[in-house]
């Protein structure tokens, strides 16, 4: 027998269900780096988030396979999925990430900005993109999304952060290829 639907409760669109799961991912993720972090020291805290976020890219590439009926035999269909991945996790990411190669041969992109930098920032930690908490974290996962589909990732040298408002900082640059 389905729970009667309490008359009191406010109804959240889907929208807001959208938003509100993207906030309780970010804030669990960050929850559990720091309160780890304070109990068993940096070097175990990033060891755990690393070997973590590596297990749940598996999750997040079968999950998506099942859900949609794709599958990620060539790099294009790859590309999809982690566009429609970082579509679901950041919603309208257009402007952070930008897709520079996504054929069959190859898929490349480049963040102009980060999530996980950014909330290591505000966190309090120092260190340039690719270097704070949650980066070996991006980094294990978009290898693991690569293992699983058959793929290899390589993470290509940033630009150099400059002023000019007209060139947006990049983060980090991941290139998937095939094996």
């Amino acid at each position: 027998m389905a729970a009667e639907r309490d008359p009191g409760a406010t109804a959240l669109g889907d929208d807001a269900v959208s938003e509100y799961l993207r906030r309780i991912y970010f804030a669990l993720d960050g929850q559990w780096y720091l309160k780890s972090r304070a109990q068993f020291g940096p070097r175990v805290a990033q060891e755990v988030d690393e070997l973590v976020c590596a297990s749940l890219a598996r999750i997040q590439l079968k999950t998506y396979c099942e859900l949609t009926g794709s599958t990620v035999e060539d790099l294009d269909a790859f590309g999809g999925f982690v566009v429609g991945l970082l579509d679901a996790l950041y919603g309208d990411h257009r402007d952070a990430v930008e897709v520079l190669q996504r054929d069959p041969d190859a898929f490349v992109m480049r963040y102009h900005t980060c999530t996980v930098f950014s909330m290591g920032r505000a966190a309090g930690f120092e260190g340039l993109p690719g270097e704070l908490p949650g980066c070996g974290g991006i980094l294990a996962m978009s290898a693991s999304w690569a293992e699983a589909a058959g793929f290899v990732l390589e993470r290509l040298p940033a630009p150099a952060p400059t002023d000019d408002a007209a060139r947006p900082h990049v983060a980090c640059v991941y290139r998937f290829t095939r094996g």
